[in-house]
């Protein structure tokens, strides 16, 4: 931790977020990479660049943060620009972002109260030093609030729905940064460290991952098989990687 855990801005640089910064940035590279040819269409280039770098800087931000208050405001803020990024290019995209921002929206808010209920329990707001069980009530509220934070932005169901439309309607360069990859990537990270850091799992705990790992594996890959737009399915396999994820974070918790 650095600084000294108890400071707002402390930085929790271990190995998994430094792995997760490592992603990030290689993502990030190369959507630069493919934005070179691509955004010669775009009409927007200063915000469509300005969202981009935003949607960088909150992902690190996010992958490093210690204190959970400042997480959440970066977490926040990549759902304002998922929601950005795609408003106003035709009356789909904007469909699309509307319903994107609802659903992160709503998931933000259940993860704020599931910080409160974490400092209840702990008196901290600083993910290094918390670590609960899943046997009391409220740690089991507070567990089920910051999973269902973890899967909306991951696209695990029953909170996928918004990845099939935003790939389908969204812009190939937008979908391929957020939905395909940062937000699946930050959602799982945040998975771990609920596993790793935050709580020591009981029995139950590990096997509702491993039925909701299963369950999106299977419904994803069938709702999958039956999509005529492409893009769309391949929306469908990105939800249904989320749940080997899951399923991989759960025995290995």
């Amino acid at each position: 931790i650095y600084p000294p855990a108890g400071n707002f801005f402390a930085l929790n640089i271990d190995g998994l977020s430094k792995l997760i910064v490592l992603f990030v940035g290689f993502f990030g590279f190369m959507y630069a990479l493919y934005s070179l040819s691509y955004v010669t269409k775009e009409k927007r280039l200063i915000s469509y660049y300005s969202y981009f770098l935003i949607t960088l800087g909150a992902s690190f931000g996010a992958a490093l943060s210690d204190n959970m208050i400042l997480f959440v405001f970066f977490w926040g803020l990549l759902g304002l620009t998922l929601y950005k990024l795609i408003k106003g290019y035709d009356e789909a995209s904007s469909s699309a972002a509307k319903k994107t921002l609802v659903l992160i929206g709503a998931s933000d808010s259940i993860l704020i109260l599931g910080i409160g209920l974490l400092f209840k329990l702990s008196g901290s707001y600083h993910m290094s030093e918390i670590n609960l069980t899943t046997t009391s009530a409220w740690a089991n509220g507070a567990f089920i609030c910051l999973l269902i934070a973890s899967f909306t932005k991951a696209g695990a169901l029953p909170f996928h729905t918004w990845v099939p439309d935003y790939v389908e309607k969204a812009p190939a360069s937008t979908s391929a940064l957020l939905p395909a990859s940062l937000d699946k990537l930050l959602g799982i990270y945040f998975l771990a460290r609920i596993i790793i850091n935050l709580f020591t799992l009981t029995s139950w705990a590990t096997l509702m991952l491993l039925i909701v790992g299963g369950i999106t594996i299977i419904a994803a890959v069938m709702m999958a098989l039956v999509q005529h737009n492409f893009k769309k399915l391949l929306g469908y396999h990105a939800v249904s990687q989320v749940g080997y994820m899951i399923t991989g974070l759960a025995l290995g918790g």
